[in-house]
């Protein structure tokens, strides 16, 4: 069973509302008054001032038909297909609902120092729940990938098109410590381990 627990953040519903726009069109009118003499006078010119108004046909501003995008991944060279293979299997293992979490351990960068906050986290029944889904891979350098990922619960989307790291340790690509203390700090309680750099740390080449 995979250890991260993630509800549903309030923070992240947003409430939909009716805009209802009113249009008023103005009728305005126009009269003349002629004054009288005691004389004949010259008659009023016939008035030119009565015209009929013509729609003008307007273009409609373009509408963009793109979908807005999703979060993807960041860095600047595509992984090739080996490297996300093996990204991908780290995410779907880390998150498969099948592992206790000294398996887990292993999938996980500095597994074994944040066993603590795994073992916490794998008591929460939804943590059983959780499988992962890995739609990029792009490498920030050769031992660092960025990846766009979507954890779901029962099937269903928790966080879709998230973004998230994944490290190279021993020849082995693991998921990303700040990624792992990313999501539980998402769950309202970061543990103590997370706070620490040198936990969280990537690779910087």
């Amino acid at each position: 069973m995979p250890t991260l627990s993630l509800t549903p953040r309030t923070a992240r519903s947003v409430a939909a509302g009716a805009l209802v726009i009113g249009l008023a069109v103005a009728l305005t009118a126009c009269s003349s008054s002629g004054g009288s003499a005691k004389s004949s006078s010259t008659p009023p010119a016939p008035s030119t001032s009565a015209s009929s108004t013509v729609a003008t046909p307007t273009t409609p501003a373009p509408v963009s038909t793109t979908a807005s995008s999703a979060p993807i991944a960041t860095g600047s060279t595509p992984a090739d297909a080996a490297t996300t293979a093996a990204v991908t299997k780290a995410y779907t293992t880390f998150f498969g609902g099948t592992k206790d979490p000294a398996a887990l351990a292993a999938d996980l960068q500095n597994g074994t120092k944040l066993a603590a906050a795994l073992a916490e986290e794998a008591k929460n029944p939804t943590a059983a729940t959780l499988t992962a889904t890995v739609s990029k891979v792009v490498l920030a350098n050769p031992h660092v990938a960025d990846v766009t990922f979507t954890l779901l619960s029962k099937g269903a989307p928790l966080l879709a098109n998230t973004s998230g790291k994944a490290v190279l340790v021993g020849g082995t690509w693991q998921l990303a410590a700040t990624t792992f203390c990313g999501l539980v700090a998402a769950t309202g309680t970061t543990p103590p381990v997370c706070e620490q750099p040198a936990i969280t740390a990537l690779p910087s080449s």
